[in-house]
């Protein structure tokens, strides 16, 4: 730790947003503690697996420790300058008492933590999502900071409940704090939102659906990385609230084109009419057939479903982030992160 000039927690360290994260923070300033489940940090494969042996690579310290547990991560809290809160229920969390545990009881437990083993905390920064602000109408502004959230699942519901914990009990304890909203995150570590999209680029020609025209808000796991060291060491004033998001949004179309160009796939535009079915809409881009789908009575596939919550127009503005925390996204970010992503992806 002699040539590092903060010390730093992890928590959620096995996740694809903590591990990019840990690796950040560690190739910087930061001597960086990586925190997870012990169940996370033992697994013996798949994502977790990865990102386990990622951070076991760049960072400090890996420690098992559960933030649902009360006094679980006092030990490790001693020293440290800044804390980045990176946990959250995994997407297929079996039940809403399980997201509460992680992303709401989990959260006050590391502010009562802190609040006991690390008075002098400089400032937590709390990683939560922009899918709190729910679907957004087409033709609607951006979304701003002080934009009413909405949550539309118990996924952004667990994620709002848990930023809430640090807005409302952090400055009753002095603990300075930084909440960022990530809008749609991308890079090669993965892509929780885009898995439907992922999902096509197994197809020797990646069909584009009409209706795939609403526009997104991407960020990649870099810029979000960069804009939380940011913050933790220069958002000064009064404790913040930030989306973060690329100033250029794409069509969930485009996203998918993107990510068949790093994949090396050919792509269709398939014209839908209505609510067609994803196998026929899939069939018809195969043979290269020009599609157009009658209305459907029955209800679309799952696939299709999962499609369709992508099309959202989720729309975020940085200006905040910009003008209050001194950091700017760089542009490119997104659109190198979907091909990265997408080369990944061409097995």
């Amino acid at each position: 730790m002699a040539d590092k000039k903060y010390r730093s927690l992890v928590t959620g360290a096995c996740s694809p947003l903590g591990s990019a994260l840990v690796a950040r923070l560690s190739a910087g300033a930061h001597a960086v503690i990586a925190t997870d489940a012990p169940d996370a940090l033992a697994a013996g494969q798949g994502p977790a697996a990865s990102a386990a042996a990622r951070i076991r690579d760049v960072a400090h310290a890996v420690v098992a420790a559960d933030v649902t547990l009360p006094g679980a991560l006092d030990p490790l809290l001693d020293g440290v300058d800044f804390v980045f809160a990176a946990h959250a229920a995994p997407p297929d969390a079996p039940s809403w008492k399980a997201r509460h545990a992680i992303d709401v009881q989990g959260t006050a437990l590391l502010i009562e933590a802190i609040e006991r083993a690390a008075p002098r905390l400089r400032r937590l920064v709390y990683l939560g999502s922009a899918a709190i602000h729910g679907p957004v109408a087409p033709g609607t502004p951006p979304l701003s900071e002080e934009a009413p959230a909405a949550p539309d699942d118990d996924v952004a519901r667990a994620r709002w409940f848990g930023e809430f914990q640090v807005v409302d009990r952090c400055p009753r304890k002095g603990i300075p704090y930084a909440v960022l909203r990530p809008a749609h995150l991308c890079g090669p570590e993965g892509a929780p939102d885009l898995a439907p999209l992922l999902a096509l680029l197994r197809l020797p020609i990646v069909p584009i659906p009409a209706f795939l025209d609403a526009r997104l808000s991407l960020v990649s796991f870099q810029d979000v990385c960069g804009a939380a060291d940011h913050v933790a060491k220069y958002a000064s004033g009064r404790d913040r609230t930030f989306l973060v998001a690329d100033d250029t949004p794409m069509t969930v179309a485009d996203v998918l084109r993107t990510l068949a160009r790093g994949a090396g796939r050919r792509t269709v535009d398939v014209p839908v009419a209505g609510a067609a079915t994803w196998r026929r809409a899939v069939g018809a881009a195969s043979r290269l057939d020009r599609f157009t789908a009658v209305r459907q009575s029955r209800s679309p596939l799952q696939g299709l479903e999962a499609l369709v919550a992508l099309t959202h127009d989720r729309v975020v503005s940085n200006r905040s982030l910009k003008t209050d925390g001194g950091y700017e996204i760089r542009q490119p970010d997104a659109t190198e992160s979907l091909v990265a992503l997408g080369r990944a992806h061409a097995g």
